[in-house]
């Protein structure tokens, strides 16, 4: 587990490193700050397209929101003072 999160933490720092350098240089360049969301609006939809076709293709790995009845939580009481 510990070695997933390491590189899921690197890839986002990486990701984001590369994403904020292009923002710059496309400021640095003249261009409308409104270009880098759009590029970074590209890539949300892109992420979105890559996970739709990968949880298509693996559907035993979704989750069931329905949690049984035993593992939902119950209000807890209110401490006492």
């Amino acid at each position: 587990m510990l070695r997933f999160q390491i590189a899921a933490e690197g890839g986002w720092d990486i990701g984001v490193s590369i994403a904020l350098t292009m923002a710059a240089a496309i400021t640095w360049l003249g261009y409308s700050i409104g270009w880098a969301v759009a590029l970074s609006l590209l890539g949300a939809g892109f992420v979105f397209v890559m996970l739709r076709r990968y949880y298509a293709a693996h559907p035993s790995e979704t989750v069931d929101a329905q949690a049984p009845a035993e593992f939902q939580s119950q209000p807890a009481e209110a401490p006492r003072m």
